[in-house]
């Protein structure tokens, strides 16, 4: 919520850096705002550069592509970063040693942005959350922009002719690294576990930029925090805000927090809903349900309207998502499992044999940490992509799972066919890579997408 009058832009000369989606929505946002927009972007051969090139060119928008020129950089009066462009890379480091702001579009929609907003934040959990949080809200009649890191930018919602009550906003550590006074009302961090560590240097500074949710609150917002998480239990301490739990299991935050394993949900609000009918499985989707009631009821969501959600709401494609049962063996769909902590949490979902799809980019995650739950349930391992070797190296170092044989695939499809040919009545063929899918495909979508299509051929 713009806590202050919104900056006067007319005829500065604002640089944009970075022409996939936030960096287009700023930019035309920026021009709305009489401001000169430079956008820039070391791609000068992906096609989706080139075409949002040519659009921002046809704006009156001047245009470099390539390798950046630091002169772009320090003749800026701003520069807006896109969440994909490190804020480390020496164009911006030059710069901002002269004093030149740099911010995300996150941080320059909130300047302006002048209705409550909730803020959602962790490593796995942030999509579902959100969107559980928008549909509750609006279950309860109010008027809900959602978006940020998915759907729409939140310069979006400036430029809508639409009326808002609520904006519910997802927003990645990425975006995080570049805030200065962005200050949600309701502020949510669901977990911090391993990821993105070809960026922060180690876990400490990938926990601090998350962190940055609740920097500029004060005791008249709120804070939600995973009382189980070991990283949201160090940091907290230093929040100014009113703090509410999940799971926190300590005597002296009995009152502010809710216990997300129970068949009925009791808020710090006093409010109780019923879980029996949520089709979301895993305790990681408990937590991000509890996390969802108590942020909609903090801005004025209904018992009813919640209810609703809860009742009704399918989850989102590639997040555990059933697909098809094929003679009594069942697939499933967790592509965004691009992490070991989600495959961690989508193993536990499941009590019946697993044969497990893991593999694509390695993005420096721990593989042993799978291992206890492979025990459990697992009884085989199916690699794919580049990845394939190191989680093999990961997982044979443990004799516990010696027994448990692996395979090594070529592509998804071959692996889908291995699955299905080697399993049981019974069983679970789980895509859950732990992994980027990068090497082999265009987005976790993408991957996801052809795991639900090679599942599809077998039907034929």
């Amino acid at each position: 919520m713009a806590r202050s009058k919104p900056p006067n832009l007319h005829n500065k000369k604002v640089l944009i850096v970075g022409l996939a989606k936030t960096g287009m929505a700023a930019a035309q946002f920026l021009l709305k705002q009489g401001a000169t927009v430079t956008a820039a972007d070391v791609n000068s051969k992906k096609s989706t550069v080139l075409t949002n090139a040519n659009k921002l060119q046809s704006m009156g928008v001047s245009v470099e592509l390539g390798p950046h020129e630091t002169q772009t950089f320090t003749n800026a009066d701003l520069i807006v970063l896109s969440p994909g462009v490190p804020h480390t890379i020496s164009p911006i480091v030059e710069a901002q040693s002269k004093n030149i702001p740099v911010i995300g579009e996150t941080e320059l929609a909130s300047q302006f942005i002048d209705i409550p907003i909730i803020a959602i934040t962790g490593t796995n959990g942030k999509t579902t959350t959100t969107e559980l949080t928008g549909d509750m809200l609006r279950q309860s009649g109010k008027r809900v922009f959602v978006g940020g890191n998915i759907g729409m930018p939140l310069t979006e919602l400036l430029m809508s002719d639409q009326t808002f009550d609520i904006a519910v906003v997802e927003i990645s550590s990425f975006q995080l690294d570049t805030i200065k006074t962005f200050c949600p009302n309701v502020a949510i961090l669901l977990n911090i576990t391993e990821d993105h560590l070809y960026r922060y240097s180690d876990m400490t500074a990938y926990a601090h930029s998350k962190f940055k949710l609740f920097q500029n609150q004060g005791s008249n917002h709120i804070a939600i925090l995973n009382g189980q998480d070991d990283y949201c239990l160090a940091g907290y301490s230093t929040l100014k805000s009113k703090i509410y739990w999940l799971d926190r299991d300590n005597a002296a935050c009995e009152k502010q927090s809710i216990h997300c394993q129970s068949k009925i949900l009791t808020t710090p609000l006093g409010s109780c809903f019923d879980m029996s009918k949520t089709r979301l499985i895993g305790h990681h989707n408990r937590q991000n349900i509890a996390a969802a009631i108590l942020a909609s009821q903090f801005m004025g969501g209904t018992a009813d309207g919640i209810q609703e959600t809860i009742n009704t709401f399918k989850g989102l494609a590639h997040r555990v998502e059933y697909v098809s049962t094929i003679n009594g063996i069942s697939f499933y769909n967790d592509s965004k499992a691009t992490n070991v902590d989600a495959t961690l949490k989508a193993l536990t979902c499941f009590n019946t044999p697993i044969r497990l799809i893991l593999g694509g980019l390695d993005k420096g995650g721990d593989y042993a940490r799978l291992i206890p739950e492979i025990q459990k349930t697992v009884c085989e391992c199916i690699l794919i992509g580049q990845a394939q070797q190191i989680i093999k190296k990961a997982l044979k170092a443990h004799h516990k799972i010696s027994h448990i044989p692996i395979h090594h695939s070529k592509t998804l499809d071959d692996a889908v066919n291995h699955a299905y040919s080697n399993a049981c009545c019974g069983d679970i063929v789980l895509l859950s890579p732990a992994c980027a899918s990068f090497d082999m495909f265009d987005s976790y979508n993408h991957r996801g997408d052809t795991f639900k299509n090679s599942i599809r051929q077998l039907i034929k």
